[in-house]
């Protein structure tokens, strides 16, 4: 005869090592500046070195064909009629002025011509090239986290708030990387074959998820699945945006540059002193803006996981009464990163003040240093160059913080 007997089983108690300890981790802040392995982590996301470089050189050749179609023009009209002699009404020997009857006329219109085609061939190609890399280095940085964070152990989502992993794949993923293709990643959403929880291969459809794979591993794709969704409405704006500009900037403030100091050499001085004044305030607003944007980041992590904890409690929320002390909390967090938001733009307008500020002395000390026929030109010129230098240093701000949300996906990719 067979009795069933009640078994105890006995259930230590915790120890003291575990008393107060918090089950989540703080979420790690980086300080200083933009380590080199953050930009060499979208460098080789976007190809490589070779590839970078190519990006960077069709640049170059479109800013650099825009140059020398203004040079090439500038030329075309200073030879005027090319010392072409045409009599008058009162039989005498004048030269003319009109570059229709310069002998070498088509020479120069053919070059022109040529150039204006390079032009718009460079553009394209810049475009088409800048855009396959920036998203190539999107899709590839996106993989590799959502293949790290899908492959991680269970202890990594019971220590890590949803809120901040929401947080990475959202707006991190938009400012940083940009769009994800969740077909390529995961073959749970698209009906691959997989490995269930006895190891063997069978194919697995949406809806067949939760009960084909092992408990734990429906919990992982069941999180990082509703993550995902976050992400997939993302494109590639901020970060490829701003690269973009700085780009076609800084190449454009070294050719204008150039020019300038061609035909006034004496420009160079005036111009290492902006530099040097421009170089200073960059260095003292480029420390607040990183630790800006870091905070920025770093609380608007607890907003999603407060929304997302209050929507799952709703129903235990209101049996007790308790919306007011929740909405009290939500506004909190949300104060604390409109604040940061607040102060990151507030910071961007000190520093287009102070540099404006800078450009405008420098047309003013131009004035009377140069003859009248040339001082047109040359406060034209000045006011131009000194308006992309400070364009120039704020995308270089812009571009070191948008590189926190890449700094942040490299955290935890490694």
């Amino acid at each position: 005869m067979v009795c069933r007997q009640r078994w105890r089983i006995p259930v230590r108690g915790r120890s003291k090592s575990c008393e107060g300890e918090k089950l989540t981790t703080a979420e790690q802040v980086e300080r200083g500046q933009i380590r080199c392995q953050t930009y060499k982590t979208y460098i080789s996301a976007a190809g490589g070195y070779l590839v970078s470089f190519l990006v960077v050189l069709t640049f170059l050749l479109n800013v650099g064909s825009t140059a020398f179609s203004s040079w090439w023009l500038a030329e075309w009209i200073k030879a005027g009629g090319g010392n072409t002699t045409l009599v008058n009404e009162l039989n005498e020997t004048v030269l003319s002025n009109n570059i229709n009857d310069n002998p070498d006329f088509p020479m120069y219109q053919l070059v022109y011509s040529v150039m204006i085609a390079v032009i718009l061939g460079t553009s394209l190609l810049r475009g088409l090239v800048f855009t396959k890399v920036t998203l190539r280095a999107s899709n590839k940085l996106h993989n590799q986290l959502f293949t790290k964070i899908i492959n991680s152990p269970i202890r990594f989502f019971e220590t890590t708030p949803t809120g901040r992993i929401q947080n990475l794949f959202s707006r991190d993923i938009d400012e940083g990387i940009g769009k994800i293709e969740l077909e390529e990643v995961n073959p749970h959403l698209r009906g691959g074959r997989v490995e269930n929880h006895l190891g063997k291969e069978q194919t697995v459809h949406p809806t067949k998820i939760r009960t084909s794979i092992s408990p734990s591993s429906a919990v992982k794709l069941n999180m990082t699945s509703a993550l995902a969704n976050y992400a997939t409405e993302a494109v590639d704006t901020r970060l490829p945006i701003t690269l973009e500009s700085i780009l076609q900037n800084m190449w454009l403030v070294l050719f204008a540059v150039m020019f300038i100091c061609l035909v006034f050499p004496w420009f160079i001085i005036p111009m290492l002193l902006l530099f040097i004044l421009y170089y200073f305030i960059s260095k003292i607003f480029s420390v607040a803006i990183r630790d800006l944007k870091r905070l920025e980041t770093i609380t608007r992590s607890p907003i999603f996981s407060w929304v997302g904890t209050t929507v799952q409690g709703l129903s235990t929320i209101h049996a007790f009464g308790k919306e007011g002390d929740f909405i009290a909390k939500f506004n909190q967090m949300f104060d604390e990163n409109t604040t940061c938001v607040y102060l990151y733009s507030i910071a961007m307008r000190w520093l287009a003040i102070r540099v404006d500020t800078l450009a405008a002395f420098l047309v003013i000390a131009l004035h009377g240093q140069v003859s009248p026929a040339l001082a047109g030109l040359a406060l034209a010129y000045s006011a131009h160059i000194s308006g992309m230098l400070q364009y120039t240093i704020r995308l270089l701000s812009e571009t070191e913080a948008r590189f926190i949300s890449v700094e942040r996906i490299n955290a935890y990719l490694q």
